[in-house]
């Protein structure tokens, strides 16, 4: 980490899949606090992808993780 004297929270929705557990045992390696992070039995980690075409345009794609975040 770039400032390890610095507390540093994670606020996120993830599954409880193996990219999930991963996740969330490097973010404790890393010191990263993870009382924040929501975890789910029934959705997946998910991802967010930026695709960029070679006039320089991006779409952008996004994953799992938009369900499990309650809508307002």
């Amino acid at each position: 980490r770039c400032a390890p004297a610095l507390q540093v929270d994670y606020l996120t929705a993830i599954g409880n899949d193996a990219q999930s557990i991963e996740l969330c045992d490097f973010m404790q390696q890393e010191n990263l606090g993870i009382d924040w992070v929501k975890r789910s039995d029934t959705r997946h980690l998910g991802l967010y992808m930026v695709h960029t075409d070679e006039a320089g345009e991006r779409t952008f794609n996004t994953g799992e993780v938009n369900r499990l975040l309650p809508r307002p």
